[in-house]
């Protein structure tokens, strides 16, 4: 090969060399400019004028990225902040509702864009809006947490929000923040326009949980109307609450029907259990039998059922 050929394969290839560097140049800044275009998960603190926050409860820190100062008022999620006392949340689509119903069976209700808060059919109203962010609702922190009775105190040095309750013994724990109000996952629990129950189901089953469970705890009550209408859905047992209560295949079922207390009026809070079980609310899908050991006349529950758990001076069995 001459000299003159070589040096122009020399500068050919020094030609190539530099195209493909700057190629790869090229496709390394389009990809770190497209990494810079894919957007974070989204922050309540993203809204305009929104301020980080610190929220603790008992001295947990919770809720982090998920609370926000908008409009001199902090806000927290309302689902997050119920399910921590245990309450179940449940949302009407059709109203924009989110309902929440407290281990002791009172009833929380907000709506989204409203200015209010209804514990148990009181309503009462603060000088700001739920709002609406991304399929969560967010609530201003003060009334949400007088309605489970807890203190909170603005602490400014380190612009945290203080909340204590003495009476609280469920350990703070954060959500995800898909878990949205929207979400598929969740499990509604809010009450039909056109209740699916007939007023006889109500009748029966309000009398006995008042019967068998009266004295109870409300989550007592509601494991007792569990297992009726467990029985109710079972195919070893009639198929109507009625059928259920005054069934007497193997024996009477309940006593207060062979006492007649099954026949006295039901509390307030009896008939509450009722319905919230009549709409479809369960302690558990599985127990079907419950006595009171310490007054119980026969031991074939407990020789031929699987324990389940214990609540008041129930023990409930699968």
């Amino acid at each position: 090969m001459t000299r003159q050929k070589k040096t122009q394969r020399k500068q050919t290839n020094k030609r190539s060399h530099g195209i493909r560097v700057a190629s790869v140049a090229m496709s390394l800044c389009i990809w770190a400019s497209a990494l810079m275009l894919v957007p974070s998960a989204a922050s309540i603190s993203d809204i305009d004028g929104a301020a980080d926050v610190s929220v603790t409860l008992n001295g947990e820190d919770i809720m982090k990225g998920r609370s926000a100062i908008i409009n001199s008022r902090t806000y927290i999620p309302f689902r997050e902040f119920c399910e921590l006392y245990g309450a179940k949340v449940g949302w009407d689509n059709s109203t924009k509702t989110a309902t929440a119903i407290k281990t002791n069976g009172s009833e929380i209700k907000v709506k989204s864009g409203g200015n209010s808060i209804t514990i148990d059919g009181k309503t009462s109203s603060f000088d700001t809006k739920i709002i609406n962010f991304e399929g969560r609702l967010y609530i201003p922190i003060r009334p949400i947490a007088d309605a489970f009775g807890a203190e909170i105190e603005w602490l400014e040095a380190n612009r945290t929000v203080k909340i204590t309750d003495n009476k609280m013994d469920i350990k703070p724990e954060t959500k995800p923040e898909t878990d949205s109000e929207t979400s598929p996952e969740t499990t509604p629990l809010q009450t039909p326009s056109t209740p699916s129950y007939s007023e006889k189901d109500l009748y029966w089953l309000s009398r006995i949980i008042q019967a068998e469970a009266g004295g109870e705890s409300y989550k007592g009550q509601l494991a007792v109307g569990s297992v009726v209408l467990n029985r109710v859905k079972s195919k070893s047992f009639p198929n109507t609450v009625y059928g259920v209560i005054f069934d007497r295949k193997g024996g009477v079922q309940f006593s207060p029907v062979s006492s007649g207390t099954i026949y006295n009026t039901p509390s307030s809070s009896a008939v509450k259990a009722a319905k919230q079980c009549l709409e479809g609310y369960r302690v558990s899908e599985d127990v079907l039998f419950f006595l009171n050991p310490k007054i119980a006349t026969s031991s074939w529950i407990q020789k031929n059922r699987t324990y389940a758990f214990t609540i008041g001076n129930h023990d409930f069995y699968i």
